[in-house]
């Protein structure tokens, strides 16, 4: 319960959104806040398990390090979309993708500092992203506000698309006639028989 596969229909209308990616100098990593997907006419933020494919579909060669939560703890009433397979997980216990470091063919994923950082520029503990500011924190508040903003923004082109078309689409009402008012008489005239009926009497040759 609490997933819906997507046919191939549907399938084809799985977007992969950029989210907001922020460059790590020092330990040269992509780290995107907030990546997600626009599935049928939604976006939803992507399932912990699509991290690779994520990073794949936007050309990298795959994930490093991930920071999840879930659905009931960042307070959002959408669902979350899984990559591969295809399909739509509701459960408000999901987790989600809250940030992702993508790396290029051949590179290494970044390691930690001393105080549990991982990226470059981070002052503080326990820091995920570049240039955050005190502890715990994921990416930074900017891209984050950004990556937010992107979805809002892509959400309301996609439904605007989709009315669009819809408007677009032929009617195929067809009518129908109506019946005829009145029904043709199939009536055959009979011909009466004849008043008198011929006589077919033969002369009869008299003997030689």
């Amino acid at each position: 319960m609490g997933r819906q596969t997507y046919n191939r229909v549907i399938v084809a209308a799985l977007i992969i959104l950029s989210g907001a990616a922020i460059i790590s100098g020092a330990c040269d990593s992509t780290f995107v806040a907030l990546p997600s997907a626009i599935l049928g006419a939604h976006v939803e933020f992507l399932t912990e398990d699509s991290a690779t494919a994520y990073c794949k579909r936007k050309g990298f060669s795959k994930a490093g390090s991930v920071r999840t939560s879930t659905l009931n703890i960042l307070g959002l009433s959408m669902s979350a979309a899984r990559i591969s397979p295809t399909e739509l997980v509701t459960p408000r216990s999901t987790k989600v993708i809250v940030a992702v470091e993508c790396l290029k063919p051949g590179q290494t994923a970044c390691t930690a500092d001393s105080n549990g950082n991982i990226g470059s520029g981070n002052k503080g503990k326990r820091n995920f992203g570049t240039n955050n500011v005190g502890n715990d924190n994921i990416a930074t508040a900017v891209a984050a506000t950004q990556a937010t903003t992107a979805v809002n923004q892509t959400t309301a082109a996609v439904t605007k698309a989709i009315t669009a078309i819809a408007q677009s689409l032929p009617s195929f009402t067809h009518a129908i006639p109506s019946p005829p008012k009145t029904v043709p008489s199939f009536t055959h005239a009979i011909p009466s028989p004849p008043k008198t009926v011929p006589s077919f009497t033969h002369a009869i040759p008299s003997t030689p």
